[in-house]
């Protein structure tokens, strides 16, 4: 769970899952998801139980660190793969001029 993994709830805070319909429901009242608490209960928690600060930041930083990597890998594998076309001519070229010189020879 992001929220568990993060040590976050909600996108700013504990407060944005009063307006959702998990929080909506008679059952939920001033309750949080169980992902939000620092110590996992077993069906949900009070808002002292659960972690302060939102969501939301913490996973667009996770999401740039994960770009990053998507882009930098990207680029590794195009000039992985410029440099396997450019051999691939050298090699191609080679053997066209030593099937000319065998034709020469003969």
């Amino acid at each position: 769970n992001v929220q568990a993994a993060f040590g976050c709830c909600g996108v700013k805070g504990p407060g944005d899952w009063a307006d959702t319909p998990w929080g909506e429901k008679a059952e939920n009242v001033n309750k949080l998801p169980v992902s939000c608490c620092v110590t996992l209960p077993s069906e949900s928690c009070a808002a002292d139980e659960a972690f302060v600060s939102g969501c939301g930041v913490p996973l667009l930083r996770y999401m740039d660190i994960c770009y990053d990597i998507v882009l930098i890998t990207s680029f590794l594998v195009l000039l992985l793969q410029l440099v396997s076309i450019i051999l691939s001519c050298c090699v191609a070229r080679a053997l066209r001029e030593r099937a000319y010189e065998n034709i020469d020879n003969e």
